[in-house]
């Protein structure tokens, strides 16, 4: 399988490795692809871009939005946090999402546990 893409620019077809990419976001007919470097806009549907990206890498939260699971920093029942930017979890995507990410859930240590010494400065009792 490759791990990249060629997107097509005028007359131009430019690889863009999937690693590469951040996020891609909807514009009426056109899809925006995010990378650190630069942004490329694509007249192509969400769709489409959905089929060719790998699974592992990539998640759909919203109807216009894909994001590479590897920048996410972090996320809440509503919306993923990505180099600063906020974007809305939909609901017919939350579950897809929550499913492909790793989480570890815990609870928070109770008021009584810290005051009463039982939590040491590594988390721990």
């Amino acid at each position: 399988m490759n791990d990249f893409l060629f997107v097509r620019i005028g007359k131009e077809y430019t690889r863009l490795f999937f690693s590469e990419i951040i996020y891609i976001e909807s514009l009426k007919n056109y899809v925006r692809i995010v990378t650190p470097q630069a942004k490329f806009m694509i007249k192509v549907t969400m769709s489409r871009v959905e089929k060719v990206l790998p699974k592992n890498q990539f998640c759909r939260i919203h109807r216009c939005c894909i994001v590479a699971l590897k920048s996410i920093s972090g996320f809440n029942h509503d919306n993923v946090h990505i180099n600063g930017k906020n974007f809305s979890i939909g609901e017919q995507y939350r579950k897809i999402l929550f499913d492909r990410i790793i989480t570890l859930e815990g609870e928070a240590p109770s008021k009584s546990d810290i005051t009463n010494g039982g939590i040491n400065k590594f988390g721990l009792n």
